[in-house]
C-alpha cells in the first residue's frame, strides 16, 4: 500500500471485537435426557420444554415419526439391531444424540 506522499507502508495491524449475541448457561444447554443407551424396545426423552423428536439411520432417512411434547416413549422395537441417530429439536436448536438398539 502506498500513502499519497509516496510513503510504502510494510506493516498491518488488524483488530477484531466478537460479541456473543446469547451465551447459553449449562442449564439450558442439557434441556432434555433420554434412556436407555442402549435400547432394546421403549426409548424414553424427557423435557423442561416441549420438543420435537425422531429417529433417523445413519443414511440420514427418517426411522421414526416425529413426535412433540415433554416426556415422549419412543417404540424403538421394529428397529434392527444398530446405530441410530435421535435428533432433538426446540425453539432453538436441533442437536442430534448417537443412540445403540440392541435386540
Amino acid at each position: 500500500m502506498t500513502a499519497e506522499d509516496g510513503v510504502t507502508i510494510q506493516d498491518w495491524l488488524v483488530t477484531v471485537t466478537v460479541e456473543a449475541e446469547e451465551v447459553l448457561s449449562t442449564s439450558e444447554e442439557v434441556a432434555w435426557s433420554f434412556y436407555p443407551n442402549p435400547v432394546h424396545d421403549i426409548l424414553k426423552v424427557k423435557s423442561l420444554k416441549e420438543v420435537t423428536v425422531y429417529v433417523m439411520d445413519l443414511n440420514g432417512h427418517q426411522v421414526l415419526s416425529a413426535q412433540k411434547g415433554t416426556a415422549l416413549e419412543l417404540d424403538v422395537s421394529g428397529l434392527g439391531q444398530g446405530v441410530y441417530l435421535l435428533i432433538v429439536q426446540d425453539d432453538k436448536r436441533i442437536v442430534s444424540h448417537k443412540i445403540v438398539k440392541e435386540n
